[in-house]
């Protein structure tokens, strides 16, 4: 067992560095940010933010987070400044345009106020009408994803009302792709470092658009849209990845969703759905590829 626990923190420590912490507190400073400020403004727990500051090792992808915020290479805030060092694993998924760009509050406070006209907007072009809408009826809050796009080309929310907005126009395969696209930017870049959720409208607060329950949304539209296809095509493969989104999605918002099919209801259909195809006969063929750490289907975007 000491071994075994031995083992892990080994591991764990191949994920972490030490941080420049001074570097890091007098770069805030220049922004003209408090601590507090720019641990909200960047989504990073307070706790961490103070372990950073104090020269502690934290996550590598906490610090690319942090280096992309604060517009200094990650080797320049890695204690000891090495550059020419391995780039952290994942430093690919920092926020793009954000690398060299000035750390503007402007141009944060600017898409959180898009993110939130965009929620406003695509309310209003879907309330108590029934898909397939049209693109016309998407024409104000395709300016806004544009713009947003413009500013931070992985921003979440324009990768969620993108596939939201192809989901009400009944282009869903196009949707996955962008549904896709958001949960790899969050698995690899917020999810390890999210020690807790405050919840959706936490989400509608940052500039980035990543969060838990939107990410478990999205497993659970995942889930609908591939148990529905797997049924039609009776294709085990295809209801074996929905089943997993559906658990995705229960484990990132316990108890799952209500809306639509409840993700409960779900789960318990798409058994039924496989259990209707009779006994597994070998390795189900699917016309959907995995990403090998969690078994999902994945864009080729």
């Amino acid at each position: 067992m000491l071994k075994r626990s031995h083992e892990r923190l080994q591991r764990r420590r191949g994920d972490t560095a030490a941080a420049n912490g001074p570097l890091v507190r007098r770069r805030i400073s220049e922004l003209g940010f408090t601590q507090a400020e720019f641990a909200v403004e960047k989504d990073i727990p307070q706790r961490t933010l103070e372990r950073v500051l104090a020269g502690g090792r934290v996550l590598k992808v906490v610090l690319v987070r942090i280096a992309a915020g604060l517009s200094l290479p990650y080797a320049d805030i890695v204690a000891g400044g090495a550059r020419g060092s391995r780039v952290a694993p994942h430093a690919s998924f920092a926020p793009a345009g954000t690398e060299n760009a000035p750390g503007s509050r402007a141009r944060n406070r600017k898409l959180v106020q898009s993110a939130n006209k965009l929620r406003l907007e695509f309310q209003r072009a879907t309330a108590g009408r029934r898909p397939p809408l049209s693109a016309g009826d998407f024409s104000t809050a395709a300016q806004l994803i544009d713009a947003m796009w413009a500013l931070d080309p992985n921003n979440g929310h324009a990768h969620y009302f993108t596939g939201e907005i192809k989901r009400s126009m009944g282009r869903r395969e196009e949707s996955h792709h962008h549904f896709f696209r958001y949960l790899d930017f969050y698995d690899q870049v917020f999810a390890p470092i999210q020690e807790s959720d405050a919840g959706l409208e936490h989400c509608y607060r940052t500039a980035h658009g990543y969060c838990r329950e939107r990410a478990a949304w999205i497993h659970h539209l995942l889930a609908v849209d591939l148990w529905r296809q797997g049924r039609t095509r009776k294709d085990r493969g295809i209801l074996e990845h929905a089943r997993r989104h559906a658990t995705a999605a229960r484990d990132l918002f316990p108890g799952g969703f209500i809306q639509f099919t409840s993700t409960t209801k779900l789960l318990e259909a798409i058994e039924r759905a496989a259990a209707g195809l009779g006994p597994r006969r070998g390795r189900p063929r699917s016309a959907h590829r995995s990403r090998p750490e969690t078994g999902f289907p994945r864009s080729t975007g």
